[in-house]
């Protein structure tokens, strides 16, 4: 995974105009697959980080391009940093 993940996680564009990391989706197949050949029970704090994970991502998914509040724009319509 590692082989897979490392290039992704050394490149420094985001992708652009979106909300969220999208070339993690090379390696999150991978991811979660170790997660589930592992066979460990989730604890309560792995069960707290997918539930926050879940919530930013719809928070994301649901505002971003539509409620401009929540982002800052350039005069091109560009999301800026903070």
């Amino acid at each position: 995974m590692a082989a897979v993940a490392l290039p992704s996680l050394l490149y420094q564009n985001s992708g652009w105009l979106q909300f969220g990391y999208r070339f993690a989706l090379d390696y999150m197949v991978l991811l979660v697959l170790l997660l589930a050949i592992g066979g460990r029970p989730l604890g309560r704090v792995g069960k707290t980080l997918i539930a926050i994970g879940i919530a930013i991502n719809l928070f994301g998914a649901v505002t971003f391009a539509r409620h401009n509040q929540f982002y800052r724009r350039d005069d091109y319509g560009v999301i800026i940093r903070h």
